[in-house]
């Protein structure tokens, strides 16, 4: 009689379209999905199985949890068609042979369970379970954070409204949790919800809105999160005091031990001039990583600031595929830590430095010795190329420097007495197991070329054994040093503008 009783009302709240405001008997219960009628009518009562009792025929409402959970069979997708609906939590949860879930609808789905501010870590969505995808087509308001784990990625193609995202690697440490977003996403979340956590990635491919007018401004990604800046990725913000504009403001960036955070990108242009990028650090003690990554993967950008904490590292990768592409870093508020630009092509990539703020380059000096280059140049001896230092302006120094070409015009940075990364340490012409023996007696204690050196900054250490490990079987490379100061211009003069958003081709 229960049953019949409440399928009545169950079907008359969707003939009303009321179905939100379903009275039931019965509150906090997890209802596990079926599908088995009705083609997956997710507003069909026979579809869903209460928990614990067990007891069918009841449909769930605003208070309670759903759980997609599939084990010997192919699961079914839920079907929404044009209606809404809101519940308290949604579990995927998979140990099933196929893949994930599917969830359609063109309604909106709420999702209400959160700790609010004072505990942001109360998930509303969250997947479990296994290697899979799962995937909402439905429009999506989250009030508490989405979580993926145990590889188990999810993809929204609808508006998504939330707060904020964690995703993280599975118990192999390899296999990566991935959160995307092919709609435009709102995310309100501030103080400790404006951080993405955790050591998976986060995909946006359509447009963000920060709407951070109930709190502070900003956004984080921390504990090794990669986020990625997908192909139609673009970003809006709204501030407490009403001001705002295009891009994510400063994105802080927090890495833990052996799990670095980043953004990469998947398109030229991803970060954009509104954007500024900072690579925060505590110190010894803090449990933080001092690296955080910019990975332009093959790709060109413009970048109003990159920032560091003292004892930071940021990592500036342009990419492993061959060809030209660029990067246009406007200003900088911060050079206490150490800039590490690596896969940089010497001649065909470009980097650009403060033509829109040429203060920052040369505030403290008077004189323009050099070719028009600042004495300030000290400060950027925090910078590396492809693991080599460069040290301030010196044309009688013999060991690498750089500079700027012209500070008013092209900005375009300058090397002088570059030097090709080479490992092979015997000369016998090919880099090979010989050659990693010399590195393995003269860790840590040798300081030549043929002690192990392999990019030829004076130490044979961990950085010499990578190049050695990404050229074993190369004929060996021939260095570019002379005793005689030559430069080698980090971009060719006609890349120098044309490139900044033209995409480095394989």
């Amino acid at each position: 009689m229960r049953h019949h009783r409440l399928k009545c009302l169950v079907y008359a709240s969707i003939v009303g379209g009321s179905f939100a405001a379903l009275s039931r008997e019965s509150s906090a219960k997890e209802f596990h999905w079926l599908g088995d009628v009705d083609g997956g009518n997710a507003l069909n009562p026979d579809n869903w199985l209460e928990q614990p009792d067990p007891d069918s025929g009841v449909l769930p409402g605003p208070v309670d949890q759903l759980v997609l959970r599939w084990g010997d069979r192919g699961p079914t997708p839920l079907e929404y068609g044009g209606n809404s609906a809101t519940y308290e939590h949604l579990l995927f949860n998979h140990a099933d042979i196929g893949g994930g879930s599917v969830i359609n609808g063109s309604g909106t789905l709420t999702f209400t369970r959160t700790g609010g501010l004072t505990n942001v870590d109360v998930k509303s969505i969250e997947t479990q379970g296994g290697h899979r995808t799962s995937t909402i087509n439905a429009n999506v308001e989250s009030l508490g954070l989405v979580e993926a784990r145990n590889g188990h990625d999810l993809v929204f193609n609808g508006t998504f409204k939330g707060t904020t995202i964690h995703a993280y690697r599975d118990d192999d440490q390899v296999t990566t949790s991935d959160v995307i977003f092919n709609g435009p996403v709102t995310l309100t979340g501030y103080n400790e919800a404006k951080f993405m956590t955790g050591t998976g990635t986060v995909t946006f491919n359509n447009e963000v809105f920060l709407d951070h007018t109930a709190g502070n401004s900003g956004f984080g990604i921390r504990n090794g999160m990669t986020m990625v800046l997908g192909a139609n990725f673009s970003a809006l913000r709204l501030n407490p005091d009403g001001s705002g504009g295009l891009g994510l403001d400063t994105i802080d960036i927090y890495s833990t031990p052996g799990a670095i955070s980043g953004v990469r990108l998947e398109r030229d242009g991803g970060v954009g001039y509104d954007t500024d990028l900072f690579a925060r650090y505590g110190g010894p003690g803090s449990g933080h990583d001092p690296n955080s990554k910019f990975d332009l993967n093959g790709h060109s950008d413009t970048v109003e600031l990159l920032g560091t904490h003292p004892g930071a590292n940021f990592i500036i990768d342009f990419g492993d595929q061959s060809g030209a592409n660029s990067l246009l870093w406007h200003t900088s508020h911060h050079m206490a830590g150490t800039y590490q630009v690596v896969n940089f092509e010497v001649g065909v990539d470009t980097l650009q430095l403060g033509p829109n703020n040429d203060f920052w380059w040369t505030a403290a000096d008077t004189t323009d010795s050099g070719g028009g280059s600042p004495d300030i140049e000290v400060k950027k001896s925090h910078i590396t190329i492809n693991g080599v230092p460069y040290g301030a302006y010196n044309p009688s120094r013999m060991t690498p420097y750089w500079t700027l070409v012209d500070t008013n015009l092209s900005h375009n940075v300058e090397l002088f007495n570059y030097v090709q990364n080479n490992a092979d340490f015997d000369g016998n012409h090919i880099v090979d197991g010989a050659d990693f023996l010399i590195w393995q007696r003269n860790v840590g204690i040798g300081t030549t070329p043929q002690q192990g050196d392999a990019n030829r900054d004076g130490v044979v250490n961990q950085a010499d054994l990578s190049i050695w490990r990404e050229t074993y079987g190369q004929a060996a490379a021939t260095a570019a040093a002379s005793a005689v100061p030559e430069p080698a211009t980090l971009g060719l003069a006609g890349l120098a503008a044309a490139a900044i958003f033209r995409r480095r081709r394989s």
